[in-house]
Order: C-alpha cells, then structure tokens, then sequence
C-alpha cells in the first residue's frame, strides 16, 4: 500500500472546501452551484474523464496497469432545516443547511481527488468517484447508476462513508453485513362521508377510521413479524377534518417503515394493505396507500469489510446497525459495497448535536480520517 500523503495543506484544503460547499446547499436534484463548485475543483486534479449525470458528477482517474475499478462515492444534497449555529461558515440559503455532513462527504472525495492526481504512476485500480444528488429522499443513486456511473469502466467495488455525532472523532464504523435499514415513506388516506356532528348516523367518518388504524398498525410489529427480526412502524402525521363540529371527510396519514430484511419489508407492506382492506369493509370508508420512497437495505459486503478492518486496524470499530435509511443500497444491488461511519462526536469542542438538527456541526478534523480510509482502500492491491 503507497503511504498516504496527506499533509497540512491538505489538511486545510478541506476545511476551505467543506465550508465554501456548508454555505451554499441546495435542494435534491437543484444541486447547480454545488455542482459548478465540483466541477471547478475537479479541473485542477486532471482526471481522465469528468462528465455530469444529471446534477451529480463522474471523474474517472485511470491506473497504469489496473487490477479493477474501485468507485467511491459523495453525496451532494442538503436538508430543507434552518441552520442555527452562528459559525462564520454557516448556510447563506435561507431554510436550508447541509445538516447531515454532505458538505463533509463532498470535501473528502474532492480532496482524495487532488491526492489521485499527484498520484497517478502508484495506483493499482481505475479510481472513480461519483458526486451524488438526492440521497435524503428522491433516492439519487439510481439515476446516477441508470447514467452510467458503474460502467465506462465497469465497477468492481463501489465505497461510501457517512458522519456520525454518535461515534467518537478518529474512529471509523465499520460492519459486515446489515448495516443500515430498509426505508419506505408511504402516505395513506382516508375517505369517508361528511355531515353536521349532531347527525353522525348519516356519516362515515374518516377521522375516527384513522384512529382506528393507528392502533392496529402496531399489530403488525407486535404481532405480524417475527421477534427475532427488527421492524419500525411509525405514523408521524395525521391531518384531516374541517371543523369541530363536521365529521370529518377525509384524512392524510404519513408514516414509515424500517427493517434490515428485505422479508420483513414486504409482509410489512402487505399487511398494511389487508388492514386498510380490513377498514374499507368494516367502516365504509375508502382508502387509498401510496409508497413516496423505498431504499433498500445497505448490506456491506463481508469480503470488503473484513479486509478494510485489517487495512484501518487501529481507527476500525464495530458500531451497531441503524435504522435510518441510505440510497448507497442501490449501488450495493449492482457490485459489492461497503459503506463506512466515520466518526465526528468531539466533546470538548461541543460538536455532540445529531444529525438532522440545525445545530447539526463537525470539526473538519474527522474528515483526515475519511480521506484515509478511502486512501488506504484505493492503493490495496489485494482490495479486489
């Protein structure tokens, strides 16, 4: 393995690149200035080949004699949240914040490509790194991939990392096999018949069907699942009715699901299904059930995580898996990939807030060891 070169002016490249991409963060599939900001960063590395997918971006850095194709990729997206912390650095688009460490993500790829550049002769596989829009919610990757992102050249292993506030700065996630959920977003609604509250007997009403269903969703992790298998089933929000005298007509309900088994995730649906069948005949509403988004679960590639222990020995950890979702699945559907949780909680300089949140921050620091891993990985001859 070719020792990493990573110096201080690396060191302070990405934090200049991290914080100019913190400023300006962008809704999924609108990632233009991020994208430009890539493009421009990428011109001075000079790779074989750049081309944009969509708003995501493709560099391709081809080895002398290469043994294979490694792909590792960033995500580009930011949150629809109002950044709160007052940092020199922090979100110029008003309602919006990169609150989940994409800007981090970004940075490290950007910065592995100056190192791929100055590096050319030692490498041993094809580098390519993949720019990613729409991960929170519009699952990006599959446009990407329907674009060509794992082909041109044909991809062997694709690679991904992730911030995490729950693991310890200088530490490195790393889990063979489920390591993130299965996630779907489904909306259900309810469509009942309205009348004055004082003549309910002429009614169907939609509000009281909904609250009905609530409850017996709870049944199906209760007692349609198998105990030994992990299973979320959440309605986060119900908004129906017109005032407080009218039965109510009609009801949204949004929820989702998590698993990390792709068995689970359907009896999950199907049941959600029967229920609301069970609802139509027995109340006398109508109900409708519509999927917004379904990733599957990340399942890291035992081979690759076994040897990317070996090669981050002293950084590597175990964590637990998590049910939160992740569209990096979508590459793991078409070659094997392993994707990583790099570790940013940092007690002392009080970045400890979760993902998500508008007080969400990292210290740039955690990302060195982001940018070694996919260092270390790229120039391991026997990675794939």
């Amino acid at each position: 393995m070719n020792q990493s070169p990573i110096s201080s002016r690396t060191v302070c490249l990405l934090r200049d690149m991290r914080r100019a991409l913190h400023r300006i963060p962008e809704a999924a599939k609108a990632e233009v200035k991020t994208q430009r900001f890539i493009l421009d960063c990428l011109r001075e590395t000079g790779a074989d080949s750049v081309e944009c997918i969509g708003t995501g971006v493709k560099a391709v850095f081809l080895a002398p004699e290469p043994r294979g194709t490694l792909c590792f990729r960033a995500d580009m997206d930011g949150l629809c949240i109002p950044e709160e912390n007052d940092a020199a650095y922090a979100s110029q688009a008003p309602g919006f914040m990169h609150a989940c460490g994409h800007d981090g993500h970004m940075a490290v790829l950007l910065a592995f490509a100056g190192l791929l550049g100055t590096s050319r002769a030692k490498m041993v596989h094809n580098i390519v790194l993949l720019f990613q829009p729409a991960e929170e919610s519009m699952g990006g990757a599959k446009g990407m991939i329907e674009g060509g992102a794992l082909n041109g050249p044909k991809a062997d292993a694709v690679f991904g990392l992730h911030l995490m506030p729950h693991i310890k700065q200088g530490c490195i996630g790393i889990r063979a096999g489920a390591v993130m959920a299965a996630a779907s977003e489904f909306d259900i609604t309810i469509y009942g018949r309205s009348t004055h509250a004082a003549l309910p007997h002429e009614s169907v009403d939609a509000l009281l069907a909904a609250s009905h269903l609530v409850v017996q969703l709870q049944g199906i992790v209760a007692r349609n699942t198998d105990p030994f298998e992990a299973c979320v089933l959440a309605v986060g929000k119900i908004a129906g009715g017109e005032a407080r005298n009218i039965v109510a007509r009609e009801v949204l309900m949004q929820g989702t699901t998590r698993s990390y088994s792709q068995a689970v995730y359907e009896n999950t649906r199907c049941r959600i299904k029967a229920l609301l069948s069970g609802l139509e005949l027995g109340m006398g509403v109508t109900a409708a059930f519509t999927e917004n988004m379904y990733y599957p679960p990340v399942v890291n590639d035992e081979t690759l995580a076994f040897k990317a222990r070996v090669l981050l020995e002293e950084l590597a950890i175990e964590p637990a898996p998590l049910m939160m979702g992740e569209d990096f699945s979508f590459y793991q559907r078409e070659v094997p990939g392993l994707f990583m949780f790099l570790g940013c909680r940092n007690e002392e300089k009080g970045f400890v807030h979760a993902l998500h949140t508008p007080h969400f921050d990292f210290d740039e620091e955690a990302l060195v060891f982001g940018l070694e891993a996919f260092w270390r990985i790229a120039f391991c001859e026997g990675m794939v």
